[in-house]
């Protein structure tokens, strides 16, 4: 991956890591994403678009290409089955995950508000597919298409 990216070696130390790291990437930024500005970016062709990213701040494509990065490791942990398996194989330990989930619901802890999407899988699934062509764009235009301000 990329120098800070999602699989870089210190964010991919354990499923966990990656799955807490994601969660809460994809978290921190899917306000900005579910934005005006993004809506309209949405519907621009891609080399408009590319303007208009490169309009922005490098610090706010970090931040969308890093969500797109979190997007697409939750839909792969989620449709590949591993989060389904590591309930299955540990159903104790993924008890106390849901319990951490329902608590930081509960009480608004914004530190582990990311922890709190796993209390759903349905609903995380759910956002993930309905925001699926924003973040195959943004990496797209980010990514591959390597934009610069």
């Amino acid at each position: 991956g990329r120098p800070g990216g999602l699989l870089s070696r210190e964010h991919s130390t354990s499923l966990a890591a990656l799955l807490s790291h994601a969660l809460e990437r994809w978290q921190a930024s899917l306000q900005m994403v579910r934005s005006s500005q993004i809506d309209e970016l949405m519907q621009q062709r891609d080399l408009y678009a590319r303007d208009s990213l490169s309009d922005m701040s490098s610090t706010e494509r970090d931040k969308l290409l890093s969500w797109s990065e979190a997007h697409t490791v939750i839909a792969a942990l989620l449709r590949g089955g591993a989060l389904s398996r590591f309930r299955a194989a540990a159903p104790e330990s993924w008890r106390a995950l849901q319990r951490l989930a329902g608590t930081a619901l509960s009480y608004g802890c914004e530190e582990a508000g990311h922890i709190a999407l796993l209390f759903d899988l349905q609903a995380l699934d759910a956002e993930v597919r309905k925001t699926e062509a924003v973040a195959q764009k943004l990496r797209r235009l980010l990514y591959d298409g390597g934009v610069e301000g």
